[in-house]
């Protein structure tokens, strides 16, 4: 990998109950403070309004942004992700939730230091952080040989991976254990990632956030069946 790749952002997005604006402004501002100047943004977005496509304009000059509108009914999370993946051109991505943000101005640069020792894929501790943006704590991301049931790397807005090692995808039928299933998957393919003990993203706990709107019970019950389906056997390594 070369010493300064280009480093490419995914962000999917809505209009989050007329907030998506403003919660997206705030993950471009930590974009933008970034050390780390080789970087585009691939936003892609199925809100029902335009004020998504209106504040990616206003970054238009100050940050290499892209916006995907994504006109009709409604995409799963993890087919918006997909889109965006699909259109980054850096050599790593790295994936944002819409109400998360870097956590500092080193963010990226560890990031990509952290790509740069030999691994194909990586986590990283976050912050929990409320909507007022007041620290509420730290996730510190540990490897289990189940991951796609037990998900302790956390968020996966604390995922990066190089693109030309990773051709795999969110599974869209997923939502709620989208982010450990790809764990999974990406450790068949390349192994274990290397895991950032830096807090470089935080995610914002509140109750607006994705997660908290599959509220069935029979729904995440589905979700742990396939993924538990499709994996009957733990990971023979760690």
């Amino acid at each position: 990998m070369a010493d300064h790749p280009t480093v490419s952002i995914a962000i999917a997005t809505y209009e989050v109950f007329g907030i998506g604006r403003y919660l997206l402004r705030q993950a471009l501002e930590s974009i933008f403070i970034q050390d780390y100047s080789n970087v585009e943004v691939v936003v892609s977005d199925d809100s029902k309004d335009n004020e998504i496509e209106r504040e990616c304009y206003t970054w238009d000059g100050k940050l290499n942004i892209r916006y995907l509108g994504n006109p009709g009914s409604r995409m799963t999370a993890s087919a918006k992700f997909n889109r965006a993946i699909d259109s980054c051109d850096g050599t790593v991505i790295k994936v944002l939730c819409q109400d998360d943000l870097l956590s500092g101005p080193t963010s990226l640069s560890q990031t990509v230091d952290g790509l740069m020792k030999g691994k194909i894929w990586l986590v990283s501790a976050y912050s929990h952080i409320d909507e007022n943006n007041v620290r509420l704590g730290v996730h510190m991301p540990t490897w289990n040989s189940r991951i796609e049931r037990k998900n302790t790397f956390g968020s996966h807005s604390g995922l990066a991976f190089l693109k030309s090692q990773q051709s795999q995808r969110f599974d869209e039928s997923l939502f709620w254990r989208m982010d450990c299933e790809l764990y999974r998957r990406i450790y068949e393919n390349h192994g274990q990632p290397y895991l950032l003990l830096e807090e470089t993203v935080c995610v914002r706990q509140w109750s607006g956030q994705s997660t908290n709107s599959i509220v069935l019970r029979r729904d995440r019950f589905r979700e742990y069946w396939t993924v538990r389906k499709k994996y009957p056997r733990k990971v023979s390594h760690l």
